[in-house]
């Protein structure tokens, strides 16, 4: 309240309002300092502290007292989210990969008033001695990573995810990741919020809002998953980093200095799961990207590499 005590100093010498006057409930200018300092003050010093800022709005973001199973499902779902984008931008082979996604730093800056403000940061990991470059090169990507998010909702038609997507997400990979972080962090209306609005203020792009109809369409993309130029191919690497819940998973030690392909399974998602942590062969269409690399594959057979079996789980 430094700028009401500096006015009170000054207006004291006036003589022109009492102390009571000026302090009192009655008075509207101290009322509009309080309202600015609780509201706006702390929504912008979030805004100035945050890679992404998250806005609810719903019965379960109530003003001053929102739900605590609310703010846990938006920041349980905001890291998990997170990290998966993480692993999905990150071109080097997995050990690096897995070291910088274990020491990212994802970090809550602040919750502010106004509904619900959820800002969130990501700090970059301690320097590892001869791994500078690729750290800051990794740190590059996961902050482009982390301002994909505003943009899905803005490709999101009534009917579907307009194609258009693909142009302001080139990456594959990080494209259909971001598109799943969407998704989930779009709201269900069971926890009390209605709405969710994404912010990356040090992108300047446009802030979007995730509600209940983003969520179904997003959904369907994900069950047909949008893939632009096609490619049929087969690959070997280890099956990694599967997710039952999205059918999603990363094929790892790819040869020809592939090092990962992101995979999308349907009918051979049980399979999948069986084979996990194995040395597999998947087959099916792929996008590349702008180094001619396969970064998204909708796989249509699965197989063990050491067996010549036709491993297609309908």
């Amino acid at each position: 309240m430094e700028q009401a005590t500096a006015a009170w100093s000054y207006l004291e010498k006036t003589g022109q309002v009492s102390h009571e006057q000026f302090w009192g409930p009655s008075n509207p200018y101290l009322k509009k300092i309080s309202e600015l300092f609780e509201n706006d003050f702390a929504v912008a010093r979030l805004i100035d502290s945050s890679d992404l800022v998250i806005h609810a709005e719903g019965p379960g973001a109530i003003h001053h007292s929102p739900s605590l199973g609310a703010v846990n499902w938006l920041c349980s779902r905001m890291e998990r989210r997170l990290r998966t984008l993480v692993e999905s931008v990150l071109p080097m082979n997995e050990r690096q990969a897995r070291a910088v996604s274990r020491d990212l730093d994802l970090r809550l800056t602040g919750l502010a008033a106004g509904s619900l403000y959820l800002g969130f940061s990501v700090a970059p990991p301690q320097p590892r001695l001869g791994f500078e470059a690729a750290d800051e090169q990794a740190m590059s990507l996961v902050r482009d990573a982390v301002e994909s998010l505003p943009l899905v909702p803005q490709f999101v038609t009534d009917t579907d995810v307009s194609p258009e997507i693909a142009n302001a997400l080139p990456d594959p990979a990080l494209r259909d990741a971001a598109i799943v972080a969407a998704h989930d962090l779009a709201p269900t209306g069971r926890k009390g919020i209605h709405t969710v609005e994404i912010n990356a203020p040090r992108s300047h792009a446009a802030s979007s809002v995730l509600g209940q109809r983003e969520r179904v369409i997003l959904r369907d993309n994900m069950r047909s998953p949008l893939i632009g130029k096609r490619y049929r191919g087969s690959f070997v690497g280890d099956l990694r980093a599967l997710d039952l819940d999205t059918g999603r998973a990363s094929l790892r030690h790819v040869a020809d200095d592939i090092n990962s392909i992101r995979c999308v399974f349907a009918k051979n998602i049980t399979l999948a799961q069986k084979m996990y942590g194995r040395t597999v062969r998947v087959t099916g269409e792929y996008e590349a990207g702008k180094d001619g690399k396969p970064r998204l594959m909708k796989v249509f057979e699965i197989q063990e590499a050491n067996l010549d079996l036709n491993a297609n789980d309908d």
